[in-house]
């Protein structure tokens, strides 16, 4: 059932443990997709919670402590984050890759074991996974605008000489169409997509655009031929006891979406 939703018995589901609270969607293989909420943690306001990026202006030993709580948690050992600016770069990370050593927005591997990070308020993660490879973009109107998860499709499968069909897609918590209202210049950056008009819709009240971050990619990855599987339908910016929203508060903290490959 190419290009389809595939196996609607496959949800993510909110689990907690030790006080953390966090999303998780297995995907078969040994591949788990997963998304940490803001509750718990040790991030005080404007940040308060589990806030996991060093880079919003926190407390250094507070996200510290934070990502060492949800890797905990979560059972993982190695985790490779980059860090992120917007952009459209993708690249390949092993157990030597240091945490935001790297300035880029999408990341993948083959190593098992080894978790990816990408950081989020508002922004869509793109979750990529197939044939041993996993992978993460951080796909906000800039980086869709820039095709990065194609970009990401594209250099898993030059790199471990796959084919897209080989690839499955999901997408974790962006902010929904109803609250991300953008200008003109936004909407016109997507000009050159296959069909615009299905992601910007007028805002009845101001002339505005309202984007679909999701549909945008969606138009591409399809057609290159990747099967999508549940995404977690949430949106940050309608629930700040769950998910940071940078939109919503401006100066706040982020959620960390995650990819694992757990060793056969």
């Amino acid at each position: 059932m190419p290009n389809q939703i595939q196996n609607p018995n496959v949800q993510w589901s909110r689990k907690e443990r030790n006080g953390l609270a966090f999303f998780s969607l297995p995907v078969g293989t040994g591949i788990e997709c997963a998304f940490l909420s803001r509750v718990g943690g040790f991030s005080q306001p404007p940040y308060d919670g589990l806030n996991l990026s060093p880079d919003v202006g926190d407390d250094v030993e507070a996200v510290q402590r934070n990502r060492a709580a949800a890797m905990q948690v979560l059972g993982i050992r190695s985790l490779a984050t980059v860090r992120q600016v917007h952009s459209s770069d993708v690249v390949y990370v092993d157990e030597t890759s240091q945490p935001d050593a790297v300035q880029a927005d999408g990341l993948f591997t083959d190593r098992p074991e080894l978790a990816l990070g990408i950081k989020v308020a508002d922004c869509l993660p793109v979750y990529v996974f197939g044939a041993g490879a996993i992978g993460l973009a951080h796909a906000g109107w800039r980086g869709t605008r820039d095709r990065i998860a194609a970009n990401l499709v594209k250099a898993i499968c030059a790199r471990f000489h796959q084919e897209p069909g080989s690839l499955r897609f999901s997408f974790g918590p962006c902010i929904a169409q109803d609250c991300y209202e953008v200008g003109p210049e936004v909407a016109e950056a997507f000009a050159s997509f296959p069909d615009p008009r299905k992601f910007l819709v007028k805002s009845t009240g101001s002339g505005r655009e309202r984007l679909d971050l999701k549909t945008a990619n969606r138009q591409l990855l399809k057609p290159l031929g990747l099967t999508e599987i549940a995404g977690l339908d949430q949106c940050p910016h309608c629930h700040p006891a769950e998910f940071y929203s940078a939109r919503r508060d401006r100066t706040t903290g982020r959620n960390l979406a995650l990819i694992l490959r757990r060793a056969s």
